[in-house]
């Protein structure tokens, strides 16, 4: 379900609920330092930052049609610390979907980079805590590391 608030952000029901419920279990059980996220407030923010707050005030949550596509996770849960918050999350696997629908939905507003996830726990459970943004880490000149350093490696060898 569609939420306009200070984020623009879908909410997590159905059959997705009950797989991350699973999943948020599993992630309690092996980190003692993990507080759960209430179902009520898990969800996936479409959009936030400073683009979304233009447009907010324009935009109703009856106007932005429901996902058509299949809503899946990737079940690896993540982890990710920023700033004194971390946060345990699931990617969803249809990212490019998510990109498009955000896309088509706010008219080609999107928050470039963003990785639609799921946060199921941070430090101390309430969903403000959690790290805001992921975004996809990408090797800027598409570099295999490893094969770079031996490379690099090899090159010292000679001179």
């Amino acid at each position: 379900m569609i939420k306009v608030e200070s984020i623009l952000k879908w909410k997590v029901e159905g059959s997705l609920l009950k797989k991350l419920k699973m999943i948020r279990a599993q992630i309690l059980s092996k980190n003692s330092d993990a507080v759960a996220i209430s179902d009520n407030d898990l969800h996936i923010t479409l959009a936030a930052g400073t683009g979304w707050q233009k447009l907010k005030s324009r935009i109703k949550a009856k106007d932005i049609d429901e996902p058509e596509f299949s809503m899946d996770i990737n079940p690896t849960v993540k982890v990710i610390e920023k700033g004194g918050s971390k946060s345990w999350y699931v990617k969803l696997k249809n990212q490019q979907d998510w990109k498009e629908y955000v896309m088509d939905s706010l008219q080609g507003t999107y928050d470039s980079g963003r990785v639609y996830h799921i946060s199921l726990a941070n430090l101390t459970g309430n969903k403000v805590d959690s790290v805001a943004l992921v975004v996809e880490q990408k090797n800027h000149h598409n570099i295999n590391p490893k094969k770079y350093h031996k490379k690099f490696k090899d090159f010292r060898k000679r001179y």
